[in-house]
């Protein structure tokens, strides 16, 4: 028995949110107690898989956790919170339901209109959230995986795709000045991806994925890093696995998409390969975007 089978509360399956999540093996009450973590305190310098809190704002790290917290998944609506080292329900948790935390910062929010849900989508993993700043609409995204081309998680993909095209559109509308970000979760070319043949059809680069892409774009979203001369071979994600940055295996899948108002007011788009070298980042790299006074 591993340790991951020894929580009477919990269990490790794959998740919809990321990799592996944390899903209730029975009903949980709110304000029941759920489990312990069991990795050290984290330095406040580096750069982990994920971070704790506790309710002092000591961080824990998770990617060296010896039990099966480590796979916990960061929600904005979660159903858990952290008391010290133990996790406890903040609200009913049905069995075989993940279960999900907040990082725990507040860092305030200067965003005017916010959003959390698309309307006429029922999606409970919230991978949307949109706010104004400044008078710029922001609209940040996480895509769905889709685990594999023909998989039901697929299938899902297409639609929510199809119903976030439609949601832009409608956000486009209203606001002149927007941009789309996130983690789109699809090469939108072969340039795009370190190795094409390899790629091909498979999930991230396949026909339909990349015209539902398309379909955002012809909205009239300009892809802010290819209005630029760009580097060969650079991109925004590279697997943890087989020394992939080092070697430049990669896909080009983190956009920053905007509008016209704003795609002539760009003057410079990157992705920030730096962070991708440290000891222990994230697979993605930063994608950026500078735009002039006017944008």
């Amino acid at each position: 028995m591993t340790d991951y089978d020894r929580n009477p509360m919990a269990y490790v399956a794959d998740s919809p949110i990321h990799g592996k999540g944390l899903f209730a093996r029975q009903p949980i009450a709110k304000n029941e107690y759920i489990g312990t973590y069991t990795g050290p305190p984290a330095s406040k310098d580096g750069m982990h898989v994920l971070w704790l809190w506790d309710e002092q704002q000591q961080r824990w790290e998770g990617i060296n956790g010896q039990n099966e917290m480590r796979f916990l998944n960061h929600s904005s609506r979660p159903n858990a919170d952290w008391w010290g080292d133990e996790l406890y329900a903040i609200r009913k948790i049905a069995r075989d339901q993940e279960i999900t935390f907040h990082y725990g910062e507040d860092w305030g929010s200067p965003a005017e209109d916010v959003v959390h849900d698309v309307p006429n989508l029922s999606d409970p993993h919230k991978r949307v959230i949109a706010g104004t700043f400044d008078g710029v609409r922001v609209i940040n995204l996480y895509v769905v995986n889709g685990k594999a081309v023909g998989d039901p998680k697929y299938i899902w993909k297409l639609e929510w795709l199809e119903a976030i095209t439609r949601w832009i559109a409608d956000e486009m509308h209203r606001h002149e000045k927007l941009a789309v970000i996130g983690d789109f979760n699809i090469a939108p070319e072969d340039r795009d991806v370190h190795d094409p043949e390899a790629w091909h059809e498979k999930i991230l680069c396949s026909t339909p994925e990349r015209e539902a892409l398309g379909k955002i774009l012809a909205l009239g979203l300009a892809d802010s890093y290819r209005l630029f001369e760009q580097p060969e071979r650079e991109f925004s994600w590279y697997d943890y696995r087989q020394m992939a940055f080092r070697r430049k295996r990669g896909l080009r899948i983190d956009l920053l998409l905007c509008t016209e108002a704003l795609r002539k007011n760009c003057i410079a788009s990157t992705i920030d390969l730096e962070p991708r070298a440290n000891e222990r980042p994230s697979d993605h790299a930063p994608v950026t975007a500078e735009f002039g006074s006017g944008g």
